[in-house]
């Protein structure tokens, strides 16, 4: 990830060059001009990454971002010029509306727990920053995690009612833990299977994407609904 900021063209310029000599199978990807040292100097970068020079946080924050560009919602809204006339607004109000539209989004398009900094799992809708840390520390010393099983058993069980449709798994031992189903309704969608005689595997499979789709859509929802109940 190589973001076009101060000397970026020098900067792409030597990549291509030692991925030419070297005859490297890499590829890079660029990443829009973000303001990695709001976010380095940040307090929520410095308890994260507090053995790190500003400038190697900088350069996670770039990373992460490419992995997913939801962490720009780290950087603090006031440094974000959203308007030319931005410094006449009153800033609290900015802000707190910047902050409820950040945790609205987190909302919509889901959180991958493995990979989230921990500014995104603070606004995770429901999570706070106590459960949120709980969260962090289980991840830091297991590397990841499999399942939202193991969720459940860190946070408090109101946090996981609130959180859990929100906090995505991928490649996790349940194929439904990277959906926005929540773990209360699994066993709807087991009997829903069974019902229309689909399995997990051909419903996460690619190769039985139309069939399974097709399926679906022969389904009477009012009469399926009346028996899953």
């Amino acid at each position: 990830a190589l973001a076009t900021g101060n000397a970026f063209a020098e900067t792409e310029v030597f990549l291509c060059e030692i991925i030419y000599e070297y005859k490297l199978d890499v590829v890079y990807s660029l990443i829009g001009d973000i303001n990695t040292t709001v976010y380095s100097t940040s307090e929520i970068a410095r308890e994260e990454f507090s053995d790190l020079d500003a400038s190697f946080r900088g350069t996670v924050f770039v990373a992460r971002t490419l992995q997913n560009p939801l962490e720009l919602l780290n950087i603090n809204p006031s440094s974000l010029r959203l308007l030319p006339s931005q410094d006449k607004l009153n800033q609290a109000l900015l802000s707190r509306a910047v902050e409820a539209v950040y945790e609205e989004t987190i909302a919509q398009v889901g959180l991958n727990v493995n990979t989230a900094g921990i500014g995104l799992i603070f606004r995770v809708p429901g999570m706070g920053k106590v459960q949120g840390n709980l969260l962090m520390q289980k991840r830091l010393a297991h590397n990841s995690f499999t399942s939202r099983d193991q969720i459940r058993t860190i946070i408090n069980p109101n946090s996981f009612q609130k959180t859990a449709s929100y906090l995505r798994i991928q490649n996790g031992s349940n194929p439904l833990d990277s959906t926005a189903i929540h773990p209360d309704h699994y066993d709807i969608v087991y009997r829903l299977l069974t019902e229309i005689n689909v399995t997990m595997e051909e419903l996460v499979s690619s190769e039985e994407r139309e069939r399974v789709v097709g399926v679906l859509q022969e389904v009477d929802i009012e009469k399926m609904s009346s028996r899953l109940q």
